[in-house]
C-alpha cells in the first residue's frame, strides 16, 4: 500500500487516449472539418461514443436536418443525429482521432482500473488524458494523479477536478495532496512521484 491509501499495481496494460477539448468552443470548425471516426464523450463527459457521419451545411438536405451536427453511433440509443446547437445542452467534448491517441502513465492507468468500475474506465481514462492546465496545456502526471485521488472513483468528480485544473491547477492539488488535520491543511501526499 502506498502512502495514498491503494495498494500498488505491479502490471499495467498501456491506456492511450488523446486530450479532450470542449467542443462547444470549436464546433464551426470541427464540424466542417469532417470528424468521422473521431471519437466523443456524450451524457455530459459519461459515455465514450464515435463519430459516424458529419453533418456539414451543403448536406442538410440528406441528413433531412436544419443545421450542422454530428451522428453519433451510441450503444443505448442506437444512431443520434446531434446538431451544433445542442452540443452544449448533451454534454458532448470532442476526445479526439482514435490514431492518435496518446497514454497515460503506466501508474495513473492501474489507478483507474483500481478506482473506477468497469463501466466507468475507460471515459476516466479519456478525461484524465484531456486534463488541461490553466494555461491549456496537457495537464502533468502529478496535476492527473491529483485529480484521480480528489475523484474518489467518482466520474462526476474526475469531471469537476478535471475542468477545475484549467482554471486553477492549486485547488486540484488541495484536493489531492492535503488532508484536513485539527482545522489544518496538511499535505500527505506527494503525486509528483508515482503512486
Amino acid at each position: 500500500m502506498d502512502d495514498s491509501g491503494f495498494e500498488s499495481c505491479r502490471s499495467t496494460p498501456n491506456v492511450a487516449v488523446r486530450p479532450t477539448a470542449d467542443i462547444r468552443e470549436r464546433a464551426a470548425t470541427a464540424v466542417s472539418a469532417g470528424m468521422v471516426g473521431d471519437a466523443v464523450l456524450i451524457e455530459q463527459g459519461r459515455t465514450p461514443e464515435a463519430i459516424v457521419d458529419v453533418g456539414e451545411a451543403h448536406r442538410l438536405a440528406e441528413f433531412s436536418v436544419e443545421e450542422p451536427g454530428v451522428m453519433i453511433e451510441s450503444t443505448p440509443f442506437g444512431l443520434v443525429y446531434i446538431p451544433v446547437s445542442m452540443f452544449a445542452d448533451e454534454g458532448l467534448a470532442l476526445i479526439g482521432r482514435r490514431e492518435n491517441l496518446m497514454p497515460l502513465a503506466d501508474d495513473i492507468a492501474c489507478r483507474i482500473q483500481e478506482v473506477f468500475s468497469t463501466q466507468d474506465r475507460e471515459t476516466a481514462s479519456v478525461l484524465l488524458s484531456g486534463a488541461k492546465d490553466p494555461g491549456g496545456l496537457p495537464a502533468d502526471a502529478r496535476l492527473q494523479r491529483c485529480a484521480l485521488v480528489a475523484s474518489r472513483g467518482s466520474l462526476d468528480r474526475l469531471n469537476y477536478y478535471v475542468k477545475l485544473l484549467a482554471v486553477d491547477s492549486r485547488d486540484v492539488i488541495v484536493a489531492g495532496e492535503y488532508d484536513s488535520v485539527s482545522g489544518e491543511l496538511v499535505r500527505v501526499r506527494d503525486l509528483s512521484h508515482s503512486f
